[in-house]
């Protein structure tokens, strides 16, 4: 078999054998569309590598992961302690949630959240007791929250419903349950046999409440930077800052004492142990680097700063700064 070869315009004969060099597979430099052309990693990870020129090595050929291109983000928040009130309070979101639980049954199946009118923008979640009981009849009994909702893109609707939790005989104790949906004023949670369920003796026990967090706008993101800033405006020996890593893992359900907030990425008083007061007109501080706290903002994560105060205006101003790698 042969080929035809032209050289300087005259036509040659030769064998067709391999030409050592030649890689039909690699990428040219002057040739469009090879990189388009490959498959797509929709999410990145730290350790995905890509190919870089090294500029200060006479651009010889390197590797580097994604991880080492990652740029840090900050955000800041400002906090200044409400007139007349101690306790705990939140910037970069917040918790609303009453103390006490509630049970809701077939004999009084609703139980209400938040104030009606009010610019509330949450999540609505629920902290299980344990495993809710139905008897009675067949199928399963849900607990469905209702009100008016809002989306990111600012869609409104005064008649929106979601099922927080489809089958109360499957719920844990501890179990944390969030709503895709976000709300406003008033919500409903009503307990009802689902779809054709007939179950006419029910129950279930749960803390409950509104959650709103900094999520990055939905991105998932590494915590990596954390610090407070501000200026006493009291003496206070119950100060504490802490930031919370919000997700559906680490909540406590309590009948009486409930605390919102999932795991703690840091804590100025396990980290400063014994000097953790404020005295009124002394500045303060609180700074915490090198975290390495993977939070995935996609998937209903994110941070909250959650300041707690013993005194009456024990803090007349602060500044509150979050860096993140995305």
């Amino acid at each position: 078999m042969t080929d035809t070869l032209f050289i300087d315009g005259v036509e040659q004969t030769t064998p067709t054998v391999p030409v050592a060099g030649i890689d039909s597979t690699a990428v040219h430099d002057n040739v469009a569309g090879e990189v388009n052309a490959v498959a797509v990693k929709a999410t990145l990870e730290a350790n995905d590598l890509v190919l870089i020129e090294d500029s200060g090595d006479s651009f010889n050929k390197k590797k580097a992961t994604i991880g080492s291109l990652q740029v840090k983000n900050f955000k800041s928040y400002g906090f200044s302690s409400p007139l007349g009130a101690t306790g705990d309070f939140y910037a970069a979101g917040y918790y609303e949630a009453p103390a006490a639980d509630t049970t809701i049954s077939e004999g009084g199946a609703t139980q209400t959240l938040g104030d009606a009118n009010v610019a509330h923008g949450a999540h609505v979640f629920i902290v299980a007791s344990g495993a809710g009981s139905a008897s009675g009849g067949a199928g399963e009994v849900e607990i469905e929250v209702s009100g008016t909702s809002i989306t990111d893109a600012g869609v409104r609707n005064a008649s929106a419903t979601e099922v927080i939790t489809a089958d109360i005989t499957t719920l844990t104790t501890d179990l944390y349950l969030e709503t895709s949906l976000k709300w406003l004023g008033t919500v409903t949670f009503t307990i009802q046999p689902a779809g054709a369920g007939t179950h006419t003796v029910y129950e279930a026990t749960f803390n409950y409440g509104l959650c709103k967090y900094e999520d990055w706008g939905n991105e998932d993101f590494t915590v990596t930077d954390f610090e407070m800033v501000g200026l006493a405006g009291a003496n206070d020996t119950g100060f504490d800052i802490t930031l919370l890593h919000h997700s559906s893992a680490g909540w406590t359900y309590s009948a009486a004492a409930f605390d919102p907030g999932g795991t703690a990425i840091c804590n100025m008083n396990t980290d400063y142990s014994t000097e953790q007061n404020l005295a009124i007109n002394d500045q303060f501080a609180y700074k915490r680097a090198a975290l390495a706290t993977a939070v995935l903002g996609s998937a209903s994560c994110g941070v909250v700063a959650k300041i707690t105060t013993g005194a009456n205006g024990a803090i007349r101003n602060s500044s509150i700064h979050i860096g993140v790698a995305l």
